[in-house]
């Protein structure tokens, strides 16, 4: 497996208790560059040791109702 991309959801909590999700996929170079060197070290440990998971795909049987 290989990281191609990636970005940061953030959850924000509103005075009324309801919330919402923003997708952060532009940052400054000094923080890309940060999680880029993370995800690279923590890809070639991950593969070394193959623990890194797929992604769960829901299907329709599992969705929530």
């Amino acid at each position: 497996m290989k990281i191609t991309g990636w970005a940061v959801v953030c959850t924000i909590l509103r005075p009324d208790n309801t919330w919402y999700t923003k997708t952060i996929t532009d940052f400054p170079k000094y923080v890309s560059d940060s999680v880029d060197n993370y995800l690279d070290s923590l890809q070639q440990t991950n593969s070394t040791h193959h623990q890194m998971e797929e992604p769960l795909i829901l299907t329709k049987e599992m969705e929530v109702k």
